[in-house]
């Protein structure tokens, strides 16, 4: 009969909590080390780097000195999860106090020059929101929801602009409540970022980051000061958060525009299917009929142009 023992091997790689009691005993120290997996360089650089995630930039805001009409609590359609790094506790959880339009807000939304170089609306919200983000930050869901609330709050509900028909191309105005618009909300099941991306030809990892107002704004700089055209590779750059070699190893962010353009098709067309995104506009509520042409127009394919959104209508 064999009486030899064999070695009971744990691995305490996925217990939770492990580091609270590291330090405590050598006796347990040693254990632990001897009973624990460590994760590969690669993916423990990852996990790093999602744990991390996207930075919101500090901001304090001012007060205002003459507070004529109290900000409101405005709950926003992410629920606040892409601004876990936020000092702000209220947008962290999904809230955020913002003043209705004064004086001040109008004149930047009627200024040609802010509003040729795109930045009047980024403006005009940066100074009514008075919780600690900048509007750069905001999510392009989140950006969109607030300036259809400033339209409502501070000139109207009731909202008409021009849609043009993909059918018969007619042009005609149609008018909308802003109250009864419809956002997509964002939750724990279908919320996700850093979005991790691996590549299956290189064996390269890409994070990326969801749309965001500080995206868009990347993108116009790039437009302007380049006399190139901008391409896939200039787009998924500004959303990228981190690129990791088989090796473990962070591409340099220098790197991040030639290492898109030189990827084999199949890890450029893996990186695509994890890019495609709504835009995060408002939807309009049901169908539009054309008036030219009887035909139905989807409420998700209509584009509200905010430009428009804060011009008054006689």
């Amino acid at each position: 009969m064999d009486n030899k023992k064999e070695e009971i091997k744990i691995d305490l790689s996925s217990v939770s909590n492990m580091d609270a009691i590291k330090g405590t005993n050598p006796s347990v120290d040693s254990f632990i080390d001897k009973n624990t997996q460590k994760k590969p360089e690669k993916e423990q650089k990852v996990s790093e780097l999602i744990e991390t995630g996207y930075k919101v930039e500090h901001f304090d805001k001012y007060p205002r000195k003459f507070e004529f009409v109290p900000a409101d609590k405005v709950k926003l359609p992410s629920n606040g999860l892409p601004y876990q790094s936020c000092d702000d506790e209220d947008v962290k959880s999904g809230f955020i106090w913002i003043y209705p339009l004064t004086m001040k807000e109008e004149e930047i939304l009627s200024t040609p020059k802010y509003i040729n170089e795109g930045v009047a609306t980024i403006m005009a919200l940066n100074n009514c929101i008075k919780s600690n983000i900048d509007a750069m930050d905001l999510t392009v869901g989140d950006f969109y929801y607030l300036l259809m609330y400033l339209r409502q709050v501070s000139i109207s509900d009731n909202f008409s602009f021009e849609i043009k028909c993909p059918h018969c191309g007619h042009e005609f105005k149609h008018d909308i409540k802003i109250s009864e618009q419809k956002f997509d909300e964002l939750d724990e099941s279908n919320f996700n970022e850093p979005i991790r991306v691996d590549l299956p030809m290189t064996n390269y990892t890409v994070l990326l980051g969801i749309p965001r107002i500080r995206t868009i704004r990347e993108i116009s700089w790039m437009m302007n000061d380049t006399k190139n055209e901008i391409g896939v590779a200039d787009v998924l750059y500004v959303r990228t958060i981190a690129i990791i070699t088989p090796n473990g190893n962070e591409v340099p962010k220098s790197d991040w525009v030639v290492f898109y353009n030189n990827l084999p098709h199949k890890d450029y067309d893996t990186i695509l299917n994890f890019t495609q995104f709504d835009n995060g506009m408002g939807h309009i509520v049901g169908n539009v009929k054309c008036p030219e042409c009887g035909k139905e127009i989807e409420g998700s394919s209509v584009d509200l142009n905010t430009d428009a959104l804060f011009r008054y209508e006689s």
